[in-house]
């Protein structure tokens, strides 16, 4: 079943855990083919970052508080610092892990980037698949994609 949404916040279980390990990560993944344009922090912490994919046809996904960079950004981990921004544009694939998520919920948008900036919100047919080890939003119409 898909809703259109444009903004989502994603809670985790493990966020009622009295203690938590890394091994409670989840890891979260690209919900279609795209380019990460950006890696920054939020505030002074280097476990709240903000991610941005651009898809095609200037369909942006963006993630806010997400807690650490995985997978196709692993190697991009040592180079965050508080207050900086990346502009790593690097290639990811539909389903392809990005980040790791643990210690609050995750923030969710969709943006509209032909209308010349990230304020302009969109809503698109997502299905969300969370499972107690992973987090992936899919697109349930790749025809915005095209």
């Amino acid at each position: 079943r898909s809703t259109p949404i444009d903004h989502a916040y994603l809670g985790l279980k493990v966020l009622s855990k009295a203690s938590v390990t890394d091994d409670d990560f989840v890891p979260v993944f690209a919900p279609a083919d795209g380019v990460v344009t950006e890696i920054s922090t939020l505030g002074g912490s280097t476990k709240t970052l903000r991610v941005v994919i651009r898809h095609d046809c200037e369909l942006y996904t963006v993630y806010m508080v997400l807690n650490k960079v995985s997978g196709v950004l692993a190697n991009y981990s040592n180079q965050i610092q508080p207050g900086s921004i990346l502009r790593p544009m690097v290639s990811i694939k539909a389903g392809q892990e990005f980040g790791r998520q643990r210690d609050n919920p995750l923030d969710f948008n969709t943006f509209d980037g032909k209308v010349g900036s990230l304020d302009s919100s969109i809503h698109l047919p997502l299905r969300l698949k969370m499972r107690q080890n992973h987090i992936q939003l899919i697109f349930c119409s790749t025809s915005r994609l095209h």
